[in-house]
């Protein structure tokens, strides 16, 4: 019954899972974890009661884990508990202080800062101030460099072993805390969600964290978990990061997954005089989206358009990606920075920590390998890294060889986007699994062991930024078989083994002369050893603070006040997932203030009363005009009713300023969505309009804030325009997306 239990709730049969676990219920009774997965298929069916009994029968039988009481927690937001809700999060928290989704389902609960400090204090030992590290010979340093380390921050909560992105920063950001340059003060800070700022997040505590991820263990190890919990608490808890003016704020990961981001860098501009500069590690989800979920699809697509617009100097892993930058730029219609190449030609950082040739062995013997005896295939197991190429390849050569003379194929990384095919194809081949080994959560100095034990490497990607596993085979003296596409012959040089994408059989042939031809391999070996010059970490970390310390600041203006379009609609929600863009105008950079939710699909919602504007400059009309706003308004449920009885719970209040002027005020009943008119004076500064919203516990709750959805320029005697603006408001053109896409693209 529980075999078809599992079977039903893997296909989404929520009646046919639950009644299926009922009977193995009826069965045995004091089976903890399958109350919790019937009660998992109830709340699929919406019978949200009867999966909290299931959920409080389990704990009776015992189970008081972080995991019972988050799931509890999601059944009582369903119906409304928001109390019950809160009660049951703080508790997951309690059980596992690393219990990332249990913290953010508070934020969305309104838990403040202070809520959160106060926890903090409940469950945390106080940890020291954050810590600078200085190397100013006088009394202040040259120049303040902020190392963003958001993406790692947000990447630990789920995740401990890194992929190549937060393996360079590790490395890169690692060496220039243990050699700092001359001069400088250095920092470490994360964006906040919780803040919509930096927080300071220290160097020690930096190191505590990239020293967990390269170490043995996974990531519910309770030491690794109190370590990442810590973190987050600070992260949303502590005090805002205090920038020195002119201060470098150096982004080496990716933040695409952060509504907020460029609001905050727009506002740590304009009082910190910040000179931001980002690094562009691909621009893959542009160029080739297929391989990609819809939603990073549009959301890396917006990212890489706002960093454009944001950066005062950009630097890149490759040549290759520099080109792509510009192609890319060039489709948005965006003039940004000259991309800067800061490749990334590294030994593996894993591999200066030398050990004894018997540790090499106890780690090729944990695994069923002798040294040799297998070919290392390093990457994310994703449509991408092209892994269908590598085990149809190895299934003809066991047709064609037997499987006594092929060696086996070591396929090192974690399970990324759809890569159900791939997984599907081993599966279905008994053959092909004799000779297959899929790992993943090793330490870097087991994968180390395993690039030394190999006979060589593959990494017959479709496409990349560099290609970090090219590299660090050849780091360890081992030749790698790369696809001749992108970036990926500036990592390999005249050391790799190449062939066409478009010819599987020379990539056949390729890795069948490396497995038979043992002096061309030796010959090809003693290549690497004479040619190939890796340079350090340190050097690479020189370059980067090289080239933030060249920047120079762009323009304000164009950032902070751009032109609202006339007779255009402008989105304020997120285009729809996919990769095609919308029609209409991505408006992110017309708000200004902290007092924003990230945008979501429906509209920017409004979280304070004093911090919430629109910036922008008018185009250039002599007669007054009407911004129209597309105003969206939560609702109330009836337990708020009951809870709040002396509240209207129906109605909202907007009130719009522009400057000291009020020159509107709307009010709302729950749940409405509608038009309003605000009517501009013509001039040639920018605009600055403040939005005031007040309602019945209105603060902190989006599913009660008064949300903006789009906004449409025009006078009042265009007729032509007042036209687009009705015909498109009726249609729902804020909302709706063309089939038109950014930029050409490619599967390949």
């Amino acid at each position: 019954m529980i075999e078809a239990g599992d079977r039903y709730r893997d296909a989404r049969h929520w009646d046919d899972a639950a009644s299926a676990y009922r009977r193995a219920l009826r069965m045995a009774p004091t089976l903890d974890g399958i109350w919790v997965q019937y009660g998992h298929v109830l709340k699929e069916t919406g019978r949200i009661e009867d999966a909290l009994r299931a959920y409080g029968k389990a704990m009776q039988l015992g189970l008081d884990d972080a995991d019972i009481h988050l799931q509890v927690g999601h059944a009582r937001k369903l119906v409304g508990d928001r109390t019950g809700a809160a009660e049951a999060y703080l508790t997951s928290v309690c059980r596992d202080l690393g219990a990332p989704d249990a913290l953010t389902e508070l934020q969305r609960l309104g838990w403040t800062r202070e809520d959160i400090r106060t926890l903090r204090t409940r469950l945390v030992e106080p940890a020291p101030e954050p810590m600078r590290i200085s190397t100013a010979s006088g009394n202040r340093p040259h120049a303040t460099l902020a190392f963003d380390v958001s993406d790692i921050v947000h990447y630990v909560a789920h995740s401990r072993r890194p992929t190549g992105i937060q393996r360079v920063q590790l490395s890169i950001i690692g060496e220039i805390l243990d050699h700092p340059p001359a001069d400088v003060e250095i920092m470490i800070v994360s964006f906040s969600t919780a803040a919509n700022t930096w927080i300071e997040v220290g160097a020690a505590r930096f190191r505590e964290i990239a020293k967990g991820m390269a170490a043995p263990g996974d990531m519910h190890e309770p030491a690794w978990r109190q370590l990442v919990g810590r973190l987050l608490i600070h992260v949303m808890a502590g005090e805002d990061a205090q920038f020195p003016s002119g201060t470098r704020l150096i982004n080496l990961g990716s933040s695409w997954a952060l509504g907020n981001y460029f609001l905050a860098l727009r506002h740590a501009r304009a009082h910190d005089g910040i000179v931001y500069v980002p690094f562009v590690h691909d621009c893959i989800p542009i160029l080739a989206p297929d391989v990609f979920v819809p939603d990073l699809q549009r959301d890396f697509r917006e990212w890489m358009e706002l960093t454009l617009r944001h950066s005062d100097a950009l630097l890149v892993n490759s040549v290759a990606t520099g080109c792509d930058v510009r192609k890319v730029a060039s489709a948005f219609g965006i003039d940004g920075p000259d991309p800067v190449p800061v490749t990334l030609d590294a030994v593996f950082s894993g591999a200066e920590t030398q050990s004894a040739a018997d540790e090499d062995d106890a780690v090729l013997a944990r695994n069923g390998l002798t040294t040799g005896s297998y070919v290392l295939f390093v990457a994310t197991i994703e449509p991408r890294k092209n892994h269908l190429l590598a085990f149809d390849t190895w299934l003809a050569m066991i047709e064609a060889r037997g499987l006594e003379r092929v060696p086996t194929l070591v396929c090192v990384g974690g399970k990324g986007w759809r890569n159900e095919p791939i997984l599907e194809r081993l599966a279905g081949s008994e053959r092909l699994r004799s000779r297959v080994l899929l790992l993943h959560g090793l330490a870097d100095r087991e994968l180390v062991s395993l690039y030394r034990g190999c006979r060589f490497t593959i990494y017959p990607s479709r496409y990349e930024g560099w290609g970090l596993p090219i590299t660090e085979s050849l780091s360890q003296g081992r030749v790698p078989v790369v696809a001749k596409t992108s970036s990926l012959p500036e990592a390999g040089g005249s050391f790799a083994e190449y062939f066409d994408l478009d010819n599987p059989a020379e990539f056949r042939a390729r890795v069948e002369r490396l497995i038979d031809d043992e002096p061309f391999l030796a010959r090809r070996e003693a290549d690497i050893a004479e040619g190939f010059k890796a340079r350090t970490w340190r050097e690479i970390g020189h370059d980067v603070v090289d080239a933030a310390l060249a920047a120079r600041p762009r323009s304000r203006a164009g950032i902070q006040s751009q032109e609202l379009p006339y007779a255009r609609f402008v989105r304020l929600a997120k285009d729809p997932p996919g990769h095609r863009a919308s029609s209409v105008r991505f408006g992110e950079a017309y708000r200004d203030g902290l007092g924003w939710s990230e945008p979501d699909e429906v509209a920017s919602w409004l979280l304070s009363t004093g911090d919430t504007r629109l910036l922008f400059s008018l185009p250039h009309m002599p007669d007054a005009t009407t911004l129209r706003l597309n105003m969206l308004i939560g609702g109330s449920n009836a337990r708020d009713i009951v809870r709040s009885p002396h509240l209207d719970q129906t109605r909202h209040m907007l009130t719009v300023r522009d400057g000291t002027e009020v020159i509107g005020r709307y009010w709302f009943r729950a749940g409405e969505t509608r038009w309003v008119l605000a009517r501009l004076k013509p001039r040639p500064d920018p605009v600055t309009l403040t939005l005031e919203a007040f309602g019945p516990e209105l603060l902190g709750r989006r599913d009660r804030a008064i949300g903006v959805a789009g906004l449409f320029l025009c006078t009042d005697g265009d007729a032509d325009a007042r036209s687009t603006f009705v015909e498109g408001a009726l249609l729902g053109s804020v909302r709706e997306s063309d089939t038109s896409s950014i930029i050409e693209t490619s599967t390949t």
